[in-house]
Formats: C-alpha cells, structure tokens, sequence
C-alpha cells in the first residue's frame, strides 16, 4: 500500500508547441527547438541562438515576424531575435525546418546593430546525458581527418570533443544521429560542471581569444543540420521499469543572512522537519566574527542540532587567531563539520588547508575538516584536492547559470548523481557533501533573488534529495527567504507571525513519515521525476506525487 501525497503547481511553463519531422518529435519554446526525441529516446536537449556579452552573460532577445508553418509530418519556421539589454545591440534571422525524412535544419544569419564586446555569439546544442553518456561519437574535423571519443559518463574537467565540423552517434536503441555544423568551428563541454543537465557543442573554441569587439553591420552565418536513421531498421525499443533503494540522506538548512536570530516559536516549527546541521558562513575578515560564532552556537543550541561551519580566511592570511581556536575548543558536540575557505579563491588553498587542518584535527579529532568551495562544481572539479588534509569535499548546487527557465530548471535535475559520483572519485573513499542546494546563485545573487513558486521551490529540492542521496550530507536552502522554510510577518496590530511554505510542509510530512530509503525508480537508463518515493521502517510507502504539468513538460 503506497501512501500519496499530490503536491501543487502554481507555476507556468513558456508557451510551446508540439512538432513533428517524421519519426521525430519536438517542442518548439520561443526560438528553440526543445527535446527532439525518437520513440522515448531523447537524441537532443536543445537547439537555439545565443549572444554572449564580455561578462558571459546570455542577452536577452524579443522575437519578431514570427511565421509557423505546420504539417503531420514537417514544420517551417522563420522569426527575427533581436537581442540587447539597455539597447539592441544584435539581431538574427533563424529558419527552421523539420523534414518527414526525419531531419532537422537550424540556421541563424546574424547582424550587428552597434558596437558591443561579445565573448561567443552563435548556435548552441545540449546533448541529453541518459541517451548520451558513455556511447562512443565519432568527429570529422574542418580539415577533414577524423577521431573517435566518447560522451563522458564522470563529468569531464575540460571539453571531451575539440575541432568539431560533424559528429555521429548511435544510442541505446540503435538511433543514429548525425549533426553537420558550417559557418564556425565547433567544441563540446560538460555542463555538468555548472549544474547543468547537458553536454553542450558551441561554436567559436574556448582557445580563440576573447572578448572581441562587434562592430556594427558586422555579419555571420551559421547552420546546423541533424539526421536521425534507425541503424537497424526495427521498432522503437520499450524501456523496462525498475528500482534501487538508497538510504535516506542527512539533511541540514542554512542560516539566512541578515535576519534576526532564531525565536523559539520558529525553532518548535524547525523542530518538525528533518534536521541534521544549520551552515553558517563566518567571515572572518569582519570585526564582528566572534559574535556571529557566539550567536551560531546558541542557535545551534535553541535548534538542538549542530553547525556546518564554513570559516572563510582573509585574502591575507597568516595563522589562525587564536581566539578562533579558544572559542571552538571545546565545541565538538555542537560541530557538525568545518569548512575552510580564504576569501577571493575559487577552492580551499592548499596552503590553508595544510597550516589548518592538523591544528583542526588535534583539537577537534571527530569534527569532519573538508576541501571544497562554496561556489559551483567546475571549481572543485578542476581544482582537485592535492593533499590527504581533508575530511570530505564539498559543492554546491543551483541550476540557473545558464538558463532561468522552469523547464531548464527542473531538467537540471538529471545530472545531479553525476556530479555526486564524480567528487567520489577523486576524494580518496571520503565524504561528498553537497552544500547548499539553492535554486539561485547565493554569490551572484545574495539577496532574495527573484521570486520563487512556492510549488516550484518544493517540488524541485524534494527531487533534489532524492537525486543528492549518494551525498554524505545535503543542506538545503535557507530558513528564511523567498525560497526558504518559514516567512516572518508582522501584523498590524504589531504582533509577529510566522507563516510557513509548501516546502515545509512535504518536509513534515516527510519527517513525520520517518523514512529510511528512497526508492529510486528508472525507465531504462533515465531516472523519473515524477515523484519522489520514500520507505520507512516497517515497509509503508510514501509518495510525493509532482503534478501533471510537470511530468508532461517535455511533451506540452
């Protein structure tokens, strides 16, 4: 007998339409093409025309003159983006065409409208990691030779596939799917690496200098065709059904930043939930840092729980104070892990970690000290660990770098075992922790961000737990927030009153269901997200149904 629990959709996705070009099918969203799949197998993620500023940011465009033409089996489409911030500072004419030959043509011929600095401008393709990962591609290069790689299936520290004119792979259920690139040289990375669901083949290779300056009425072209064959010429492959269980993962929150301490009656509301640490980030460059330590223990306390503490050095830094180490002596009941990290870089410094770490573990001999950053997984990824002075490793996670769509956002689910599986590789059998999972950029964007579904936030961290449960510890978003647990108001007759979120509520439930697996489910090699399965103790199942909308996003 499985319980159900139907969480809510308050949440909208970008207007789409389904497409055909014979045996493949499509989502056209404003200017992409989205999820060209055969039968069940995804071939591509995503293709589309982006503008890349100086700063690596993606330029927003209106689209204009759109023209549709559908058939059964084919589709026409021509639109003008223009693109620009301030003002517009480029324009592209795109047309698209999908055959009943079962290929796709994409072309964007572009002109600049002033002067601007650009980093990359062209057309981008996401390749699916499922139907991708581990199957070998073949590479035709602009001079003609050619070479054979394979999608990496640990996410890769630097572009797998260089020099690309043409490549052709064969998927698990025997699709083969070539694509043809003129107008540019192309290259692959790992957007894994930024929490991304993909592997991404771009145009204009990372080696070329950049930025470049744009000057206006300067032009480019550039195509892409994609054919899809059955090697074999038999029927589309049904994908079976089933299951792994994982032990239920620790799950810690994050203090948020500027808000008054805890109250009891907030702590009774956190007491409800799962509740294994509280991150808090000391700076140390701060003259009121011993007081914040001082506060962060006695929330600890009021929360009955113990502190992931992030300590974060000075640019400058020459030993630890010692007033650092008088506070924390003692302290181990109420330490959950350290973290050390120095201001303005990337990682956690060899050097630190070196001079820290022993005078660390001599005192705190059973408080985990880990390596790690608290910026995205590239950092860690190509910034490895070349001490044994460390405990575990530690990331972060949130899944709008490059896109802030909904639908981009919950895809970005999909990686998150890999980037799990790929710090386990290279962390000596230690600990991964993934910390914190927010669904914004807690650097780029301290403050609020912009606002959050309710449902979108609860749906996507309850799937965010089950996808991180390899993690030796997970630690969510921040208690309070746009996207946190609780909301404080204050009323006006003066009185205080804490409202809580959608979030907090599955994650009452949740606890009050006291699981201990998750029941991971797959379809073939591709993990479902419709829902997230829990089994307690006595074998009772309990399921946090996703809404409709959500489980049918690719084909809406």
């Amino acid at each position: 007998m499985i319980k159900e629990i139907h969480l809510p959709f308050d949440f909208e996705w970008a207007p789409a339409v389904s497409l055909k070009a014979g045996e493949l099918q499509c989502l056209y969203e404003t200017g992409k093409l989205r999820y060209i799949r055969r039968g069940e197998t995804e071939l591509i993620r995503m293709i589309y025309g982006a503008v890349r500023d100086d700063n690596w940011g993606t330029l927003p465009y209106s689209i204009e003159d759109e023209k549709l033409v559908i058939e059964n089996e084919s589709f026409s489409i021509q639109f003008t983006a223009v693109y620009g911030r301030e003002k517009p500072v480029y324009k592209a004419l795109f047309t698209i065409e999908g055959r009943a030959g079962s290929s796709i043509s994409f072309s964007m011929k572009g002109t600049a409208l002033a002067a601007f600095q650009k980093n990359r401008i062209g057309i981008c393709v996401h390749h699916p990691i499922q139907s991708c990962a581990g199957q070998a591609v073949m590479v035709k290069r602009p001079d003609g030779t050619s070479y054979q790689e394979v999608f990496p299936e640990m996410v890769s520290q630097h572009q797998p596939l260089l020099m690309i004119q043409e490549m052709q792979w064969t998927t698990s259920d025997d699709t083969t799917v070539q694509l043809f690139f003129d107008g540019d040289v192309f290259e692959t990375e790992d957007q894994r690496n930024w929490s991304d669901s993909s592997y991404k083949t771009y145009s204009t290779p990372q080696h070329i200098p950049f930025p470049v300056g744009v000057l206006p009425g300067e032009a480019m072209l550039q195509e892409l065709r994609l054919i899809a064959v059955n090697s074999v010429g038999g029927p589309i492959q049904v994908k079976n059904y089933q299951e792994e269980k994982i032990p239920f993962p620790v799950i810690g929150y994050g203090k948020s930043v500027g808000h008054p301490p805890v109250t009891n009656a907030e702590a009774a509301l956190l007491q409800k939930i799962p509740f294994n640490h509280y991150r808090v980030v000391l700076e140390m460059d701060l003259e009121n840092w011993a007081h914040e330590l001082n506060a962060a223990f006695a929330e600890a306390i009021l929360l009955r729980t113990r502190l992931e503490l992030v300590i974060v050095f000075p640019q400058v830094f020459n030993s630890v104070p010692p007033v650092l180490l008088s506070m924390l002596q003692g302290k181990q009941d109420l330490l959950h892990s350290i973290l050390l990290l120095q201001k303005n870089k990337a990682v956690s410094p060899h050097a630190l970690q070196a001079q820290v770490y022993p005078l660390l573990k001599a005192m705190l001999p059973a408080v985990p000290v880990g390596y790690g950053t608290g910026y995205h997984f590239v950092d860690l990824n190509r910034q490895r660990p070349g001490t044994d002075f460390f405990d575990f490793t530690s990331y972060s996670v949130h899944p709008r770098v490059h896109m802030t769509d909904n639908r981009s956002v919950w895809e970005n689910l999909d990686n998150q075992p890999d980037m799990v599986a790929t710090a386990g590789s290279f962390s000596s059998g230690k600990p991964v922790f993934v910390s914190p999972v927010t669904l914004r950029d807690g650097y780029q964007d301290p403050g609020n961000g912009e606002k959050q579904s309710a449902a979108l936030v609860a749906c996507w961290t309850l799937m965010s737990i089950q996808q991180l449960a390899m993690a030796g510890s997970i630690t969510l978003h921040e208690i309070f927030g746009e996207a946190g647990l609780l909301r404080s108001e204050t009323n006006s007759d003066g009185t205080h009153q804490v409202l809580t979120s959608v979030l907090y509520e599955m994650l009452a439930a949740l606890h009050q269901f006291q699981p201990v697996f998750i029941i991971k489910r797959y379809k073939g090699r591709d993990v479902l997200t419709d829902g997230l399965l829990l089994e307690n103790a006595g074998g009772e199942r309990l399921f946090f149904k996703m809404p409709g909308e959500i489980t049918g996003a690719k084909y809406q």
